[in-house]
């Protein structure tokens, strides 16, 4: 059973599996009301450029985008457009690196000293658990991840899901979603 159907190393399911049991892709679930409809925004930031970003395993390259990314000339713009769009609904953030994320929440937080919080792969278990608990419970409304919460987190009462990290990747995509 898996809920990444498509790999990002472009092996095919079928080599590993025998044959497919049961398919339900999201605009099905979303047609069925499993899910919500999907509202897309795209914004063009001035000052990020990714035409020297390159290509790496299907996406673009990690730490060439991580150097685009890390800066507050790219950071402000973002954090304004998910203020201004996002406003006081409670938003999962996707960061490509953990400085971005850590920054992201900083400037985030110039805005309402409590709006934001950030999690990594290194966020003790424990500390984790309390944010999730606080962020369901909305003591906050923006919680900023890195590669932590694309898999396995749900949380029915989130209302906005916001892309500060660029991919080319459908998988990655989705999964956000």
């Amino acid at each position: 059973c898996t809920a990444t159907p498509n790999r990002s190393d472009g092996a095919a399911l079928g080599q590993v599996f025998e044959h497919c049991a049961f398919s339900y892709w999201l605009d099905q679930a979303i047609q069925d009301g499993w899910l919500c409809p999907v509202h897309q925004t795209v914004k063009h930031l001035e000052h990020m450029d990714l035409r020297k970003v390159g290509k790496s395993a299907g996406d673009l390259n990690s730490k060439e985008l991580n150097e685009v990314l890390e800066y507050e000339k790219v950071l402000l713009p973002m954090a304004d457009e998910t203020h201004r769009c996002v406003g006081d609904r409670k938003a999962l953030i996707f960061c490509s690196s953990v400085a971005q994320a850590l920054r992201m929440c900083e400037i985030l937080n110039r805005y309402d000293g409590s709006c934001a919080r950030f999690v990594c792969g290194s966020t003790p278990i424990n500390e984790r658990r309390q944010m999730y608990a606080d962020f369901s419970e909305r003591r906050f409304n923006l919680l900023v991840n890195c590669a932590v919460l694309g898999e396995g987190f749900d949380d029915p009462s989130i209302e906005a899901v916001v892309m500060c990290k660029p991919t080319l990747s459908p998988l990655t995509y989705s999964q956000a979603l």
